[in-house]
């Protein structure tokens, strides 16, 4: 490992992710190598700045938090720097969770949550029973964004997870027009999400599991099932024209550390990608993690190549659709 005093400017997401990082990655990188780390928050999925940044060959970040899209986006565009050869910790992490310009560092999926009580004799357990309105009756919610709603909408269809892309847009949508008028928000954000659960606004919700935990852990009475939940992952990448790419190097498998894992994943309630990481992982808590392997295998993973070659274009269609279907928000 790199030893030498310097400086890191990274971007994070701010609040708790600071807070989480900062005792989890920050201040433990910087006791064991003399390098401090200064993290900075930004608007999420900062694609557009970075490719400004890096545009003028001397970024504000050497590195940033972002979303398999936002990398995928940014790669494309030419605005990253390879991550380097794996060290032991990197090499921990499975292949489908990393590539050349990002590790892993954290797991999000989006699942079917809902209110037990009106739905406790036979719990939903697809997004074919999310659009059953016959045996599961009551309001839902969704994400007002393409991404993940169009997945769901497929497997509700009968589209089998291995099929799902590229995306068939037609029948995609076609399954939202039957599903459009039993849903009473759009959310376009997590806390809408969470708090429309909580507050019984509805009684299914397309969500992040995080956001149905956060419902739960308030009070109310809100389960959810991992069946079809469709996941994807975020982690650091290194922008180009960093003038510290070992330091970033050294930071990124220091991070991959299955024990410094654990702890970011007990406190975000995110999955953590080193599959050693549960093994430090208290078994209650782990049971409410995505990459929990007792329920991994029944999710789906995200193609972020496919939406990075379609997002603009889909994202259009889509508001179309919410215009035309007289959806709020």
């Amino acid at each position: 490992m790199t030893k030498r005093a310097d400086r890191l400017v990274i971007r994070d997401g701010g609040g708790l992710f600071h807070e989480v990082f900062t005792e989890t990655f920050y201040r433990p990188f910087e006791q064991a190598t003399g390098v401090r780390i200064e993290g900075l928050a930004s608007a999420s999925e900062p694609t557009d700045l970075i490719t400004e940044q890096v545009r003028t060959g001397r970024p504000d970040w050497d590195m940033s938090l972002l979303s398999r899209l936002s990398q995928a986006t940014l790669a494309a565009r030419g605005c990253l720097a390879p991550i380097g050869p794996p060290g032991p910790n990197l090499r921990q992490i499975p292949e489908t969770m990393r590539d050349d310009y990002m590790s892993g560092l954290l797991i999000y999926a989006s699942v079917l949550a809902y209110r037990r009580g009106t739905i406790d004799r036979s719990p939903p357990r697809s997004w074919s029973d999310f659009w059953d309105v016959s045996r599961f009756p009551g309001r839902r919610a969704m994400r007002r964004h393409p991404f993940d709603t169009l997945e769901q909408a497929l497997l509700a269809d009968g589209v089998e997870p291995h099929s799902l892309y590229p995306i068939d847009l037609d029948r995609a949508f076609a399954s939202l027009d039957r599903i459009r008028s039993r849903v009473s928000v759009w959310w376009t954000s997590g806390d809408k999400s969470a708090a429309v659960l909580r507050d019984g606004e509805v009684e299914l919700a397309a969500v992040w599991s995080g956001r149905a935990q956060v419902a739960a852990a308030a009070g109310a009475p809100v389960s959810w099932t991992w069946d079809q939940g469709l996941w994807t992952y975020e982690g650091f990448s290194i922008l180009k024209g960093s003038t510290s790419l070992d330091l970033c190097r050294d930071f990124i498998e220091f991070c991959a550390d299955a024990k410094r894992q654990a702890t970011c994943a007990s406190r975000l309630s995110y999955g953590p990608v080193n599959p050693g990481a549960f093994d430090h992982i208290a078994p209650d808590k782990a049971r409410t993690l995505p990459t929990n392997p007792e329920h991994f295998h029944r999710m789906v993973q995200m193609d972020a190549d496919f939406w990075v070659a379609n997002k603009d274009a889909v994202m259009t269609r889509f508001e179309d659709w919410q215009a035309r279907s007289g959806s709020g928000a």
